[in-house]
């Protein structure tokens, strides 16, 4: 088998092997370790064996931590965040992690820090270096730890030079730097800023890198290399929520309403409708059980300014249980951002719903049975958003919480109730590696309530990927008629605890959890229904970040008779 096929002898990379088993153990306290291989061919000389011999030595725990050259920060406030301290064992990740700490505790005092250590006459003097080095100790088993800092001194920003972007307008870019000329210089503000322009769908390589001589002043060379942001694509898909489905969209990421093209061809190129960071999407996805079609407009910076518009059309047409449900309608949504880390938004909906081929009428419920036929449906909602979450596509750290509240009948219509919903999730490290892959924490709880007479295609429903797994999507809810068909609740609560650790470099993650919810007809709980499971995600380059590969696979822990159950979440796509 190809898996399994032998390798061949080479004795060079032997070598290198030796040298990376010594550094492994040296990184982790094992400064006396003694690495050697032997050779065991066979008989016939044709196979060879190599067996690595190691004496580790002794295990060297830290003796003390000292800290050298720091005049601005004080002993005690960069002590405060070590991960490696007095009496533990010597770990290289943990010491990594404790010299970005201590570049932090710098960050807001305007020092710049290149990396690595002060060399005479190789380094720029002005600049922040860290070294870090371990002193060993007459009796084996004991390390000091000594922090010598070159503190360098203060700059400030000077002008942020762009360069690379001939299809982005400046404009787009410097939003997401979150300091302006003259301000103090903030290593740590400068990293989230480089992560947050690769988080943006415009480029595919970004470098942020401070230039200059000036003795006060440092200027920004921001370096882009633009990523093709029209995209064409045929999708196919199953999901354990969605039955089999395909599509075809046309989306453009770095959309640019106002820039028409000057011939017709021009749309076809990025010479047209491009450069603004708007988005503009169009989509017809067609399937077994939901068909959908859409047109989307976003402008994240409405006039420049702290506001974000959008604007979308859609058909729906989905299969529910017993009986199909149809929409066609539209939504206006315009935000307001405060600061970094809050927002709010209002939108107003309208929609024209179509309950149709109900089966068998006399075993469904009255619920459903008196919505049969088109019926309009509005509102207007507002949201309230504090989003602390990292920048980036994966989040490791921060929470998001949004309140929301949203008014049906308020713009007219055949329905008159009000829904509420509360929902918290928090990111926390728990890990981080030498090349900074993370196990995460993640938290999340989820709260609605619903007053006034409500229509059941509006209400809560739980069970599936996003609520609580173990349970078919929908498979959580009051019943009603003959055959106790769901009907969704007034008053829905959920949580998740979950755990993602990495498995192979970026591409693919484990993931372990428990789930706990129910759905009710009013403010009560009755049953929890709860689950634990294990699962993965797999990102694959030709399915693009966005989407996952995700397989759960949920044991439900306590549940009722009517509730409806699946062991396996899965949602995956492909497309090209």
């Amino acid at each position: 088998m190809f898996i399994l096929s032998p390798g061949r002898y080479d004795p060079e990379q032997i070598e290198q092997d030796i040298a990376a088993l010594r550094r492994f153990y040296e990184g982790k306290g094992f400064f006396d370790v003694r690495v050697g291989r032997k050779l065991v061919w066979s008989p016939d000389q044709s196979e060879l064996q190599v067996e690595f011999l190691i004496d580790e030595g002794p295990r060297y725990k830290i003796g003390r931590v000292v800290f050298e050259g720091n005049t601005k920060v004080p002993t005690p406030e960069l002590r405060k965040n070590l991960k490696l301290y007095e009496g533990q064992f010597y770990d290289a990740e943990r010491l990594e992690r404790d010299r970005r700490n201590i570049v932090k505790a710098y960050s807001p005092f305007g020092y710049i820090y290149p990396g690595g250590a002060y060399v005479a006459g190789q380094s720029d003097p002005d600049y922040l270096y860290i070294d870090a080095r371990h002193t060993v100790h007459q009796q084996p088993g004991e390390t000091d730890l000594v922090y010598s800092i070159h503190e360098g001194k203060p700059f400030h920003v000077g002008q942020i030079r762009i360069k690379g972007n001939y299809k982005t307008k400046d404009n787009v870019i410097l939003r997401d730097m979150r300091f302006a000329p003259g301000e103090l210089f903030d290593a740590s503000e400068l990293r989230d800023a480089q992560e947050r322009l690769k988080a943006r769908p415009y480029f595919e390589y970004v470098s942020v890198t401070p230039i200059g001589t000036d003795p006060t002043y440092r200027d920004l060379l921001v370096e882009v290399l633009e990523a093709r942001t029209a995209q064409f694509s045929v999708t196919a898909g199953i999901s354990s929520n969605g039955g089999v489905g395909g599509g075809v969209t046309y989306t453009q990421r770095n959309f640019d309403i106002g820039n028409l093209p000057e011939k017709w061809t021009d749309v076809f190129t990025d010479r047209a409708f491009t450069g603004a960071g708007q988005r503009f999407t169009l989509s017809f996805e067609p399937g077994t059980i939901a068909t959908n079609a859409a047109a989307e407009f976003v402008e994240p910076y409405l006039f420049d300014q702290p506001y974000s518009l959008g604007l979308t059309g859609y058909l729906r047409d989905r299969k529910r249980e017993n009986y199909d449900d149809r929409r066609a309608g539209g939504r206006v949504r315009l935000d307001r951002r405060f600061g970094y880390h809050w927002s709010a938004g209002v939108a107003l909906r309208g929609e024209d719903v179509r309950i149709d081929n109900i089966d068998d009428p006399p075993e469904r419920p009255p619920e459903i049975v008196e919505a049969e036929g088109h019926s309009t449906l509005t509102s207007a909602s507002f949201e309230l958003r504090r989003d602390t979450r990292n920048p980036g596509l994966f989040s490791y750290s921060g929470t998001l919480t949004t309140a929301r509240g949203e008014f049906y009948g308020a713009l007219g219509g055949d329905y008159d109730f009000q829904k509420f919903e509360l929902n918290w999730e928090g990111f926390y490290t728990l890990h981080e590696d030498l090349t900074e892959r993370k196990t995460v924490l993640n938290l999340r709880g989820n709260a609605g309530y619903i007053t006034g007479d409500s229509v059941f295609f509006e209400r809560f429903y739980g069970g599936g990927i996003g609520s609580v797994r173990g349970f078919a999507y929908r498979g959580i809810s009051p019943r009603s008629g003959t055959a106790q068909d769901p009907v969704g609740g007034e008053f829905a609560l959920t949580g998740t605890a979950e755990v993602s650790f990495p498995v192979i470099g970026d591409t693919l993650r484990g993931v372990v959890f428990s789930d706990a919810g129910t759905v009710e007809r009013e403010v009560e709980v009755t049953t929890i229904r709860s689950s634990i499971g294990a699962g993965f995600r797999l990102i694959l380059p030709i399915l693009g970040n966005q989407m996952p590969l995700a397989v759960d696979f949920a044991y439900p822990m306590t549940k009722t008779r009517q509730d409806d159950t699946q062991v396996i979440s899965f949602s995956f796509g492909y497309s090209q």
